[in-house]
């Protein structure tokens, strides 16, 4: 199985958007090109620990900033150890950082119509992502069809 290529960080923090978009626990780890660790810890899409070679905490973020090229992947409820002097400001690192997370927008601001309109959407998981697609629409209830996807694609059977 090849390995996917090093990344600059641009391209590391655009793929930790989705488990802080989602709000996801865990740590997200990259391994650099020179072989040095970086990890982030996030608590439901919040920043909580950052390390990086021999740095900790913030001095990790000002260290980060400088940019390097490695390979990221997140593992979700996965708690790395941290040490106290890790802790981080999840807004002190999205701005040290240039992450710009876009607004999801919440249930409680969309009208009850808005939300009965859109088409109802499955949560699959398809090489280790999660995916949302469209729900197929069930005319007979008492035929269940089996939902197939091929390459990310749902096949209609």
């Amino acid at each position: 199985m090849p390995t996917k290529p090093y990344a600059d960080l641009a391209q590391l923090m655009s793929e930790l958007m989705t488990p802080l978009v989602m709000k996801h626990t865990g740590t997200f780890f990259i391994a650099t090109e020179d072989n040095a660790s970086c990890r982030f810890a996030l608590q439901e899409g919040k920043f909580t620990h950052c390390c990086y070679k021999r740095f900790h905490g913030l001095d990790a973020i000002h260290a980060i900033k400088k940019g390097f090229r490695g390979r990221g992947t997140f593992s979700e409820n996965k708690r790395s150890p941290f040490k106290d002097a890790d802790q981080v400001d999840h807004q002190t690192v999205v701005e040290q950082l240039g992450i710009l997370i876009p607004a999801v927008e919440s249930e409680a601001a969309v009208p009850a119509e808005a939300i009965a309109s859109r088409p109802k959407q499955s949560k699959i998981i398809y090489r280790g992502q999660e995916v949302f697609i469209d729900a197929p629409q069930q005319h007979d209830s008492s035929a269940k069809k089996r939902m197939l996807v091929y390459r990310g694609q749902v096949i209609e059977d």
